[in-house]
């Protein structure tokens, strides 16, 4: 016997016309099935809300990761990878691309940034989410926080010492 899914019925549809809508952002359904392992007739059921014949039928990751690298040459974002973000209880945020004329000292930077955001969602994840031996865990991520942030004012103070 299987348990309930967490997903009810509501979520499942908003993920079908997340779908429907990253296939017509690429085109539709012909141009999607240019970029992708999948036809047209696939793609066709991943988005097709009216049928319990395709009723779980879903985009598989693999065909998800060609229309989101596809369209992140435009600048555009997939709607569903804005559900599947807003599913987990986020949001997607876009990070800047590296500027490619930028030192490796920048380049570094960059990194650490990520680094620190990261930190910094490991954080919030455990103040949202505490479980038992959070005490610890929290002061860990806040630990690496303040690692990744001194990294970064150090980098920042060597930078404006290398401008001045």
């Amino acid at each position: 016997m299987n348990a309930p899914r967490p997903a009810d019925p509501n979520t499942l549809r908003r993920i079908k016309i997340a779908t429907q809508r990253s296939i017509e952002l690429c085109g539709g359904q012909e141009s999607t099935a240019t970029i992708t392992r999948v036809g047209r007739n696939t793609l066709s059921d991943y988005s097709n809300t009216g049928s319990e014949r395709h009723q779980a039928t879903y985009m598989p990751v693999d065909v998800l990761a060609d229309i989101i690298l596809d369209r992140k040459q435009s600048g555009e974002v997939p709607a569903l990878l804005h559900e599947l973000c807003r599913l987990s209880g986020g949001r997607f945020v876009k990070l800047p691309e590296p500027d490619m004329s930028a030192s490796a000292r920048q380049y570094e930077l960059a990194a650490l940034g990520v680094a620190l955001l990261e930190a910094g969602t490991a954080i919030t994840r455990q103040i949202a989410e505490p479980s038992e031996g959070a005490g610890s865990e929290l002061r860990d991520a806040i630990d690496q926080a303040l690692g990744k942030l001194l990294q970064v004012q150090s980098q920042l103070k060597s930078l404006g010492a290398a401008n001045a």
